[in-house]
């Protein structure tokens, strides 16, 4: 289970205060997955306005920040394909397990 947790957290501004993504993104240098609030508190740190050095692998990633229809500030990655494919494997992973432990609990209930 927490391999599950620690698959749901964002770990991009410290790995003791994790939290649950809020609108995640995929950083295209290393696959790893961020969110946007902790992504523009980094470039804020870093004193950068488009360009994220990133804490995991160091390489630089090119961000675009964008206002959404509600006024807030959101990112915008370069897309990394294969990434992508990285993230889309993680959450049917997430999603197998989820259905498997319903499915478990579910017969449990209908053994009583």
């Amino acid at each position: 289970m927490d391999s599950l947790i620690e698959k749901l957290c964002c770990f991009l501004i410290e790995k003791k205060n994790r939290h649950f993504f809020i609108n995640p993104k995929l950083l295209p240098c290393c696959g790893q997955t961020a969110c946007d609030k902790c992504i523009i508190q980094c470039l804020v740190v870093q004193q950068k306005t488009n360009l994220l050095i990133c804490p995991f692998c160091n390489a630089s990633s090119g961000i675009e920040l964008i206002n959404d229809e509600r006024g807030n500030i959101e990112c915008k990655l370069k897309p990394n394909h294969d990434a992508s494919r990285a993230l889309e494997k993680n959450l049917i992973d997430i999603n197998n397990f989820l259905i498997n432990k319903m499915e478990s609990a579910i017969k449990q209930t209908e053994g009583f």
